[in-house]
């Protein structure tokens, strides 16, 4: 068993201790299948959809970003308002500054596949954001050299 607070493990003996030890809180365990597609019909998303969020992308995928994803909002990609589903197929984990700059301030991106999402920012700079960091994909900006005959 996976602890949340820690992120280490914990074997059955530890978990009968915490058991039959008075006073001892365990709170059930949130099971989620990383492939599911969990949806709801509302705008906010479940706690299951929260989990598999942070369990997926664990930081908030804005690029550099290290805000752990379990304390980021969840964007809905394709606006709620515009007919995005809450899905997890929409959902994407940003913290609330990087959220604010998506949504506010010209910062444009795309899901490739869970976990993997290519950011432009509004001066046309461009990330590559995965579980292993961010690669800036930008290249050289300026227009190409010609050459005079």
């Amino acid at each position: 068993m996976r602890l949340a607070n820690t992120r280490g493990l914990a074997s059955i003996e530890r978990l009968e201790q915490w058991a039959t030890t008075p006073g001892t809180v365990v709170k059930p365990i949130i099971v989620v299948d990383l492939a599911e597609e969990i949806e709801t019909a509302g705008y906010v998303p479940t706690a299951r959809q929260r989990r598999q969020a942070a369990l997926i992308h664990q930081k908030c995928s804005f690029p550099y970003c290290q805000a752990r994803a379990e304390r980021c909002d969840l964007d809905h990609r394709h606006p709620h308002a515009d007919g995005g589903k809450t899905s997890s197929h929409n959902l994407t984990p940003l913290c609330r500054q990087h959220h604010r700059m998506k949504t506010h301030h010209g910062w444009r991106y795309h899901r490739l596949r869970a976990g993997i999402y290519r950011w432009r920012s509004p001066h046309g700079y461009e990330y590559l954001v995965s579980p292993i960091g961010t690669i800036d994909i930008s290249g050289d900006l300026d227009p190409p050299l010609t050459l005079a005959a």
